[in-house]
């Protein structure tokens, strides 16, 4: 009976062993949907959630998005979509450095924003009668969009 429950005691004390060394050792997970958002309009700024034990950086050989990892915990991945990324996707993608090194990505979805076309130089104090068309000799409209719209 005591060699039982001494067979009984070492493998408790071995099972936890193996149990904690899981639970203390580096792991990263990256969410691009909280606290988001994401999908994400372009020029607007992202944030996504690290979970990890360890300090995670970028992973370089995957990451299209161009973010950054923030200092200290909570740890996050921040980045703003240029005009020229939406509409489209690109991958946040960290890792933790320990053998071998723990890899997570996300892909994060980058709204395109239509703007309204600006006129250069700006029209002012303009009247013109009903019916009639307005005609600016002295000036262009542009798009600010990338690719951008033809104007007519």
């Amino acid at each position: 009976m005591n060699k039982t429950k001494s067979v009984l005691i070492y493998l408790i004390v071995i099972l936890t062993l193996v149990f904690s060394s899981f639970a203390c050792s580096d792991h990263v997970k990256i969410d691009c949907s909280t606290p988001g958002p994401n999908p994400v309009d372009e020029l607007s700024a992202m944030k996504c959630h690290i979970t990890t034990n360890g300090t995670p950086r970028i992973d370089k050989t995957k990451d299209t998005c161009g973010g950054l990892v923030s200092e200290g915990r909570p740890w996050t991945y921040d980045f703003t979509p240029s005009e020229e990324d939406g509409p489209g996707s690109c991958i946040a993608a960290v890792e933790v450095v320990e053998s071998p090194p723990k890899k997570n990505s996300d892909v994060v979805i980058i709204n395109e924003v239509n703007k309204p076309p600006t006129w250069s130089p700006e029209p002012r104090d303009i009247s013109i009668s009903m019916g009639s068309v307005y005609d600016q000799v002295n000036g262009y409209a542009t798009d600010p969009d990338h690719p951008a719209q033809t104007l007519s």
